[in-house]
């Protein structure tokens, strides 16, 4: 909460008892959502989804797990994920008219989550594709071990395709800085 700090005040007087009380006061910029494209709880759903077929895929136990897990961790992927949730969660609850605070933990969060779940799932599907290619070629690959490795490729592309459908929304989320209230009360 420090780095809000400038966005509030506190005013202190008393009560009917004479006993003093302490009440903060929202003095920054508000932000209204003007359009947004998918309705709210889709961005639950989906980030409900991805983690559950990400967690899904981790139990595969694939053998491209042992060679590229070690430069990515695979729970890695979760952090976003996680935040991601966060943020929709946040945004879902928010209302149409947000306070600096909120904007930044719902649609700015979401946002920068996207990325690093485009990032972190792309290196995943590329090494995996390399991965494939190079032991598919080789014979070293074959049967059961292909089809999870497939699978996991499968279930990497949905989840590519649902953070760039997220992404598309969140970008459609238009949200305007309508200024402070004190602005507004002059």
């Amino acid at each position: 909460m420090k780095k809000y700090i400038k966005q509030y005040r506190t005013e202190t007087t008393r009560n009917e008892k004479n006993k003093k009380v302490r009440r903060v006061i929202y003095t920054g910029d508000y932000y209204e959502v003007k359009k947004e494209k998918a309705k709210r709880e889709s961005f639950l759903a989906s980030a409900a989804a991805f983690l559950a077929l990400h967690f899904a895929v981790g139990i595969l136990n694939t053998p491209s797990s042992r060679v590229f897990y070690v430069a990515l961790p695979y729970t890695v992927l979760f952090l976003p994920g996680v935040y991601f949730l966060m943020g929709a969660f946040s945004f879902l609850r928010a209302g149409k008219k947000m306070e600096f605070p909120t904007y930044e933990k719902s649609v700015v969060r979401m946002k920068r989550s996207l990325l690093g779940l485009v990032w972190g799932l792309g290196y995943l599907a590329a090494a995996e594709t390399v991965f494939l290619f190079l032991n598919v070629s080789q014979a070293k690959i074959a049967g059961g071990e292909l089809f999870r490795e497939m699978v996991f490729l499968m279930v990497c592309a949905v989840n590519l395709a649902q953070i760039f459908r997220n992404k598309k929304n969140v970008n459609n989320v238009d949200v305007v800085e309508i200024g402070s209230q004190s602005e507004h009360a002059l």
